[in-house]
């Protein structure tokens, strides 16, 4: 990046600043303007005067050497000199002084205007009250005193009274900053940057954005900037560099042509335009501009020293290292060798100032001058010469290449290895076997971890050279690690066939046999065309009544079409199981587990089955319009012509034969009756073919259960690695498939995977829409509520998605057309429906605010029932009847009604589900305690009464559960809520007494005393640290509720004991 000079300012200027700010906190009273300008007068005169004694005392000592030309001579030359310089004389020096107490008198309404100047207010700037210049005065004088709390207060006062004050916006964001609050720093001085036109503020805070990771606010602040001064280089580069990194390749672009425009043919900039262009496939447009620029600088070189002092050289403008590494690398991508080696040679001639050596011209081109041991030509990046050594095994000769390789080759392969593999796979190139195999086996021998292309390539040389036996093994660890690489099984079938085994050979040219029988079925079907045409000229020089060439014709072309169609799906079929024969190998070494699952088999894993999957949506016939229709297989299917089913098909072939057999029409021609037969046995074998279709259970020999499989397994691992918009896109086509819809347990698999997918990437969607389906498809029962319930706040950290709107309206729906079907198996005729009963249902669920925007009249909305059911409907949504509610679901509303604090309302339904499931301990423990809830609440109108009608179903909760660690926990915490913690506290005792339900049968009831034991023994200690953490236990939670009633009570001993004996990690 260029340095910011437009920031730096005047030493002199700036102390002068801060010894004038001082000394406004050392002065009691402020000069008067008679005062000031009396001070003015006398410093100007005096240095006046200055300055005539140095000019005469300058002009007597020149006098003694040079002569008056002379000396105007030179005055003039200075004088132009110094019209060139932004500042000179001593004159200069005061005009911008002048200037700059000026500025400063009217931001900031220190010291006053000099005379005959007068307040020139730029745009966007206002005049400020002589008050609260001086406020801003005194508040900037707290500001250089670090008296930050009195300037903050100060400047809040005049942002208060006159927030149009800019220069108090800018104070109090530096304010915050020296208090390290950087984000409300830089948003008061972006309120004050819109309110003056600043460009420097303006790049300024681009930069503290800069810092703060705010990148679209940094390229705005440099926008605005580059508004009041478009020539600002620094500007251009920075906004310019974040369009880069943005991924905003035009803007970039833009931005670096004008930098351009200001500065020709920088190198800098042309390095970063180079990176965007061959991104963009430009490689040409940056190769161009790389030597239109080198041509420039050789031109308009200066020959300047670089050593000048220890500036920063981040933003030079000299041909360097990196800009020859960079076109001669874009010259390989064009392949053009002789170039390249061109341009590295020639670079490096005018980084080391040898271009005007001519020697080398008439030299032979063996590169001699980069060798021996001059450091001069010799001392340049080992990227380069390794890239010369790289042309010159492609150009020749082979003997200057190793001698640029010797100087890599002295390093081990591990630190360069990028390098080793350029030179290796530039030596395979070029059929240097024997030279890449040194190469090969030098990283392979120093790696810890070899890439696959490194052993295959290993293996090619090995091959090559006529080590077949260690080709081969090679060849079987690739395979192992990529089973579906058709080249490597190619290479190592010829080396099996060099060795004889001409049967394992075989079996790896699967692939191959069935190209060559589709490139001799093409050579066939040409020569058969040949024939019929000179069968079709035989028949008619016979003047036959039958074309019997025809029929045998359109046989003929009927097989081939068939057999390339045939052959086409085999190939497909073949590179299908090799993929699922990888996946299988997988799956052994890592197991059904996922989330632990080793990232490198999660990639192949990943790879392979995306396709497989990228095959498979590929089959119209799977992803078919209609889902309802079942999947009949590929024959049944033909495009823009309607089929009659297979079995109608076939059974009209019968009939025909049947009636053709008793009609006995014996004036048909022999020939004819050859052409019937032979189009009939076709199309029975067609029908034959499509009723085994019909009932397809498989797709290229795999079943239908295994693609599922691979598929759900593949968005399990999408999911965790966090690509949660294509794991919902490929689990949504999954089930749109209708060979996966059609199977009850495969979309049933489908969406509980997408259920498991959504919790795991937190997409709420995901997991509301697979567990609403599964509710909607199995009404009524009981595991799919199980799940919603567990699942319904999986993908969210708040408890508000369960209370909110849509799930509230979509549960009391399920209630009321449960109640609806019920009321309707009941009643005599269809749609017998008490209404007086549902109205009364309706009014209650409306008082529970359940749908407050809703006043529905029509009450058998939601409860009729057709009468007329398609039965095939019920059937595809596993619909059945019912004879009473499922407490499951009365529940789960109840459940929802409990968490938005409607307690009675909770309690309607848990009584429903308490009427039908009276032995549920879930649901009594929820009854009870809602009505221990209900009474904490201010509207209650017999507060006594639900405490006992509680306490009563506690009880019989108590009686269900029978005394163990959990039932006691419970009714501790029932007495609790309603402050009896004299109660409470026996209870919380006996679950710190009681073992877990995990350990019910292993650990038996301990003492009282030992819950007070205090210090406890090291024996019982050791016990304590081996115990792993058991999620069933509850003396954690119990000891924390419990030293709460101590401490409440008076009681910090007992109160310590618990927490140190069981909340202490």
């Amino acid at each position: 990046m260029p340095p910011k000079k437009a920031l730096d300012t005047d030493p002199e200027e700036k102390e002068s600043f801060e010894s004038f700010l001082t000394s406004l906190e050392e002065e009691t009273n402020i000069v008067s303007e008679e005062e000031e300008e009396e001070i003015e007068e006398e410093s100007l005169l005096d240095v006046e005067d200055n300055d005539d004694e140095l000019i005469d005392e300058l002009m007597s000592e020149e006098d003694e050497l040079i002569d008056d030309s002379e000396i105007t001579d030179l005055l003039n030359s200075s004088l132009k000199k110094r019209e060139l310089l932004k500042t000179g004389g001593t004159e200069e020096m005061e005009r911008d002084m002048e200037e700059f107490d000026n500025n400063l008198a009217i931001n900031t309404g220190i010291g006053k205007l000099k005379r005959g100047v007068k307040r020139k207010i730029t745009a966007g700037e206002v005049r400020l009250p002589e008050e609260v210049k001086r406020k801003l005065g005194e508040a900037n004088a707290l500001y250089i005193g670090k008296d930050y709390g009195n300037a903050i207060a100060m400047l809040q006062e005049v942002i208060t009274d006159h927030p149009e004050a800019y220069p108090a916006w800018n104070t109090l964001g530096l304010v915050h900053e020296e208090l390290g609050n950087t984000a409300k720093s830089l948003q008061l001085r972006m309120v004050a940057a819109h309110m003056c036109n600043d460009a420097s503020l303006w790049k300024e805070l681009g930069q503290k954005s800069i810092e703060s990771d705010a990148s679209k606010q940094a390229i705005y602040c440099f926008s605005k900037a580059l508004t009041l001064d478009p020539s600002d280089v620094d500007v251009l580069w920075d906004r310019s560099f974040l369009y880069k990194q943005t991924g905003r390749n035009a803007e970039a672009i833009e931005g670096f042509k004008k930098i351009l425009e200001i500065m020709p043919h920088h190198f800098k900039v042309i390095n970063e335009m180079a990176q965007i262009y061959r991104a963009e496939g430009k490689t040409q447009e940056a190769i161009q501009m790389y030597e239109d620029a080198i041509v420039y600088h050789t031109e308009n070189d200066t020959g300047e020293d670089e050593a000048d002092g220890e500036e920063e050289e981040e933003f030079s403008d000299k041909l360097g290292y990196s800009e020859i590494n960079m076109l001669s690398e874009l010259y390989l991508v064009l392949n053009d060798y002789s170039r390249c080696l061109d341009t590295i040679k020639t670079g490096l001639r005018l980084i080391q100032h040898r271009q005007h050596e001519t020697w080398w011209i008439d030299h032979a081109d063996d590169d001699d001058e980069y060798f021996g041991d001059d450091d001069a030509r010799t001392d340049f990046p080992i990227e380069l010469r390794v890239r010369m050594g790289v042309c010159r095994v492609y150009l020749g000769p082979i003997k200057v290449a190793n001698k640029h390789f010797e100087y890599l080759l002295q390093y081990p392969a591990t630190t360069y290895p990028d390098l080793h593999q350029d030179i290796a796979y530039a030596y395979y190139d070029k059929r240097h076997y024997e030279l890449a195999l040194k190469v090969f086996q030098r990283i392979i021998d120093a790696s810890d971890e070899v890439e696959v292309d490194l052993l295959i390539r290993t293996a090619d040389c090995y091959r090559e050279m006529g080590e077949l036996d260690t080709a081969v093994m090679f060849y079987i660890n690739v395979l192992e690690e990529q089973p579906e690489n058709l080249d490597v099984m190619v290479s190592l079938a010829t080396v099996y066939e060099e060795q004889g085994k001409e049967e394992q050979a075989l079996d790896l040219l699967e692939f191959g046999k069935y190209l060559e029988a589709r490139r001799l079925k093409e050579a066939s079907k040409s020569q058969e065309e040949g024939r019929t045409e000179a069968g079709s000229n035989d028949a008619s020089k016979k003047a036959s009544i039958f074309d019997e060439s025809r029929a045998r014709t359109v046989k003929e072309l009927y097989d081939i079409r068939r057999a390339r169609r045939l052959r086409e799906e085999q190939e497909k079929e073949v590179a299908a199981i090799a993929l699922f024969q990888r996946l299988d190998e997988i799956d052994k070494h890592t197991g059904p587990d996922v989330v632990g699952m080793n990232r490198a088999l999660m990639r192949d894993y990943m790879r392979a089955a995306q396709e497989l999957w990228e095959g498979f949506y590929a089959i119209r016939a799977f992803f078919s319009s209609t889902r309802s229709k079942r999947f009949e297989g590929f024959y049944a299917i033909r495009r823009g012509k309607k089929r009659p089913n297979a079995h109608s098909r076939l059974d009209a072939r019968y009939m025909a034969q049947r009636l053709r057999k008793r009609v006995k029409k014996e004036s048909e021609d022999a020939a004819n009756n050859e052409e019937m037969d032979e189009e009939d046995k076709q199309d029975e074998k067609e029908a034959e073919e499509e009723m085994k279709m019909s009932a397809a259970t498989h797709f290229r020999t795999i079943p239908f259960t295994k693609w599922c499989y691979v598929f759900l397994r593949y968005a399990f691992m999408l999911a965790v690695s966090k690509r949660k918009e294509e794991t919902h896109e490929l689990l949504r086509r999954c089930f749109e498939a209708n060979v996966f819809f059609q199977d009850l347990k495969m979309k049933t698999s489908i969406k509980l995977a997408q259920i498991g997918c959504g919790i795991i990437t937190k997409h709420e969607f995901m997991v509301q829409d697979g567990a609403r389906w599964l509710c909607n498809f199995y009404q009524f029962q009981n595991d799919p509520f199980r799940i919603y319930t567990a699942v319904l706040n999986g993908a969210s950290s708040s408890y508000s998605g369960l209370i909110s709107y849509s799930q509230l309206k979509y549960t009391s729906r399920i209630v009321r057309l449960m109640d609806a079907l019920v009321l309707n198996s009941k009643g005599t005729g269809a749609n017998n429906v008490p209404l007086d009963e549902i109205k009364e249902l309706d009014d209650a669920i409306r008082a529970m605010n359940v749908d407050p925007s809703a006043n529905e009249q029509n009450y058998m909305r939601f409860y009729e029932v057709p009468t007329n059911t398609d039965m095939q409907s019920l059937f595809r949504i596993e619909a059945k009847s019912l004879s009473r509610p499922n407490p499951i679901i009365l529940t789960l509303f109840a459940h929802l009604m409990s968490i938005s604090r409607n307690h009675l309302a909770a309690t309607l339904f848990y009584m429903r589900a308490y009427a039908i499931a009276p032995r549920d301990p879930v649901n009594t423990l929820c009854l009870g305690m809602s009505f221990l809830q209900a009474s904490t609440q201010r509207r209650c109108d017999n507060r006594h009464l639900l405490i006992v009608q509680g306490m009563l179903f506690m009880q019989e909760y108590m009686r269900i559960m029978g005394r163990c660690q959990e039932s006691e926990y419970n009714m501790a915490v029932a007495f609790h809520l309603i402050g009896l913690t004299h109660l409470a506290v026996p209870h919380y005792e006996r679950v710190l007494c009681l073992p877990s339900k995990a350990k019910a049968h292993i650990e038996k009831e301990k003492p009282i005393e030992d819950v007070y034991k205090w210090p406890v023994d090291d024996m019982d200690e050791d016990d304590n640290e081996d115990e792993e953490y058991d999620e069933t236990d509850l003396k954690h939670e119990a000891a924390y509720n419990l030293h709460l009633i101590y401490v409440i009570n008076g009681s910090p001993a007992l109160a310590e004991i618990l927490m140190m004996k069981y909340c202490t990690i």
